[in-house]
């Protein structure tokens, strides 16, 4: 099964403290910072010891050996070690005062003071195991308002104990009411109703579970732990300082099946005293029937596996065909928009796009343009003295030439096609508006005829027209 190092600080109330023991801190011994998080446990009373049951294949304890430290002995299942000594200068922190390895399964590990010196402890870890070796561990987290979670009564809970915003997700539940009781039922899979219908009901469970909730001086003197129908045990979230996330309560190897583990508050010293709950860990793998939060394993439910595989599929298809669609749609093999008309609503005449410059008349003199004119002959401007507003106009007085480069828009309140009958010419504009470019290519082909249109009234019929020459040709 799978193997991961659990570490607890010295503050957890999930160890045993007995004898006299005292909290260190900074204010007594300068060398506290060099403590994991600062914080450690003291005894100077022979016999004093420190006790813990683990599951798993090794523990270890670990704190200082300094000057003024005297001997101690560790034992693991009763089986005591020989004595050790605690003495060494310089002094060494973080170091392992016992270490104690065993097969596989429940174990006690005890540490005592031989002498009436100084012993400490700074944090405990033990190899804990789950599952099996190839394959991987999960960890799943039940907040303090997660379902699973039941309060009992209702009304001696409350939901805003101090210092919540130190808590995991900064929520939890804490009672001062004598026999107020809290009961966490969990499964390595988690069963929502929407899931519990995939999942197996006779699959292998072996799981491990952690509760964690705040110690302090307003933690609860004394609160027992039931797992399933197993014997309580006793413990103290009662500590000198305040510390958040502490471990309330581990159990492990737990078998198949449904669990539920139970925190009561036995007794406290007074009303500021409470228990606290913070949030659960459960510990699982895939083939205990486990998976994480809102999933399923493949074992527990392959059918949903296969119907996602084939759903990937789909959606791969989908995409290839959307994606030749597009390349189809940039090679112009087809187009989205609606075909339109380059026919003139009025005259039914087919102007489309010209490549050649387009020749106006005006009142006052010869305005040069390229393009097609928007919307055919209507849109010329007759009889105007305004300029076009993206080019220049060349008139009879000189006002100089319209870059044929320019393409220009022109709009007129009334137009129709020019008679026979109609009075109209063409003004050439004066020497002095010649192209000061001599080299510039003729303005129109010789074949090219446009359109003309006059103020006059009279009947309407088409007259060709041809363009004069450029200015500069004159």
């Amino acid at each position: 099964m799978p193997s991961y190092l659990a570490v607890y600080e010295d503050t957890a109330p999930f160890f045993t403290y007995s004898g006299t023991w005292a909290a260190g801190s900074s204010r007594d011994d300068r060398s506290a910072e060099r403590y994991s998080e600062s914080s450690f446990m003291v005894t100077q009373s022979a016999g004093a010891s420190f006790s813990f049951k683990f599951y798993g294949t090794e523990a270890g304890i670990f704190g200082s050996k300094r000057v003024g430290h005297g001997a101690y002995q560790g034992s693991l299942d009763g089986v005591p070690s020989p004595a050790a000594s605690g003495s060494a200068d310089p002094g060494q922190f973080k170091t392992s005062l016992f270490t104690g390895t065993a097969q596989k399964g429940f174990h006690n590990v005890t540490l005592t003071n031989m002498e009436a010196r100084f012993l400490d402890v700074d944090f405990v870890s033990w190899m804990a195991s789950v599952g099996r070796d190839d394959e991987p561990l999960i960890v799943n987290t039940r907040q303090d308002n997660d379902p699973g979670f039941a309060y009992n009564p209702p009304n001696a809970w409350t939901t805003g104990p101090s210092s919540v915003g130190s808590f995991s997700g900064a929520n939890g539940h804490a009672t001062s009411t004598i026999g107020a009781s809290v009961t966490l039922t969990f499964k390595g899979v988690y069963r929502s109703p929407s899931l519990s219908s995939l999942i197996s009901s006779h699959c292998t469970l072996g799981d491990a579970i952690a509760v964690y909730g705040p110690a302090g001086p307003d933690g609860a003197s004394a609160y027992s732990v039931q797992l399933n129908r197993d014997p309580p045990s006793t413990h103290t979230s009662f500590k000198a300082f305040y510390r958040p996330r502490q471990l309330l309560y581990y159990g492990a190897n737990l078998g198949a099946g449904t669990h539920t583990v139970t925190l009561k508050l036995d007794s406290i010293a007074n009303q500021t005293q409470m228990l606290a709950i913070d949030y659960a860990e459960i510990y699982t793998t895939p083939s205990l029937g486990g998976s994480f939060d809102g999933a399923i394993s493949s074992a527990s439910n392959p059918g949903l596996i296969a119907g996602i595989a084939v759903l990937s599929i789909l959606s791969l298809i989908a995409l290839g065909f959307i994606a030749v669609l597009f390349f189809l749609y940039k090679k112009g093999r087809f187009n989205f928009a609606p075909p339109s008309s380059s026919k003139s609503e009025e005259g039914g005449v087919d102007w489309g796009e010209s490549a050649y410059p387009t020749y106006l008349p005006t009142e006052h003199g010869v305005g040069y343009g390229q393009g097609a004119v928007n919307g055919g002959p209507e849109n010329y401007a007759l009889n105007s003295t305004t300029s076009p507003t993206s080019g220049r106009a060349m008139s009879a007085s000189g006002h100089g030439p319209v870059s044929p480069a320019q393409g220009t828009a022109y709009t007129s309140s009334s137009s129709r096609v020019l008679s026979p009958q109609d009075d109209y010419s063409i003004q050439a504009a004066p020497s002095t508006s010649r192209s000061t470019n001599p080299s510039q290519p003729p303005v129109f082909p010789s074949s090219k005829r446009v359109l003309l249109a006059a103020n006059q009234d009279s009947n309407p019929e088409e007259v060709v027209a041809s363009p004069p020459p450029p200015a500069y040709m004159s």
